[in-house]
């Protein structure tokens, strides 16, 4: 059976040292936002302790049903929330209760960050000399050429986009998969019981 588990999240942003399960309330909150961007985290918001359905989270984000669904369906593309299904037998129709699935969330963006951390570890590692560009919000990291193309405009949010010091991003990734890889030792239950309490 699905654990419970609250659904509000709050990022730390000051410099001292920071709780396991604080941190890992921030990460998965970046990661939502990373995957389905404030909709995704206003939707994981309103899912609460036991779940809730689209109708109610509806209610309360006032955002149409058909953008609810869409982006509960990304997230539950990456792991982040499950669904239970049940049936009206008068009416014939299926009522979803998502909720947060917080240990596969964490696990999948490990995985995300690690793949990060690969490829542009290989890409430092070949020698090749290609420059990546990124905006201020990194919406999108670019090579060189497609830069150039966009005349170093983000396509995303159209801001100045900026070379990309590849050592030191390897070196912040390498922190992040540190830190991410000591938060997911909490224990299961220790986990469940403490995890994005609001």
């Amino acid at each position: 059976m699905v654990k419970k588990i609250p659904a509000k999240a709050e990022v730390n942003n000051t410099s001292k040292m920071v709780s396991p399960t604080k941190q890992l309330a921030g990460e998965l909150t970046l990661f939502i936002k990373e995957l389905a961007g404030e909709e995704g985290v206003q939707i994981i918001s309103c899912i609460g302790d036991s779940g809730t359905t689209d109708d109610k989270i509806e209610e309360v984000t006032k955002m149409k049903i058909a953008e609810i669904r869409s982006v509960l369906n990304h997230l539950h593309s990456y792991g982040l929330v499950e669904y239970t299904r049940e049936k009206n037998l008068q009416t014939g129709w299926f009522t979803y209760t998502w909720r947060l699935n917080a240990n596969r969330a964490l696990q999948n963006f490990l995985v995300l960050k690690r793949r990060e951390y690969e490829k542009l570890r290989t890409k430092l590692s070949s020698g090749d000399g290609v420059q990546l560009y990124r905006c201020q919000k990194s919406c999108n990291c670019l090579e060189f050429e497609k830069a150039i193309e966009l005349g170093f405009r983000c396509p995303g949010c159209r801001g100045k986009l900026n070379v990309v010091d590849q050592e030191e991003e390897l070196l912040k990734l390498e922190r992040k998969i540190t830190s991410l890889t000591s938060v997911t030792q909490l224990s299961t239950s220790d986990f469940s019981s403490r995890v994005l309490q609001s």
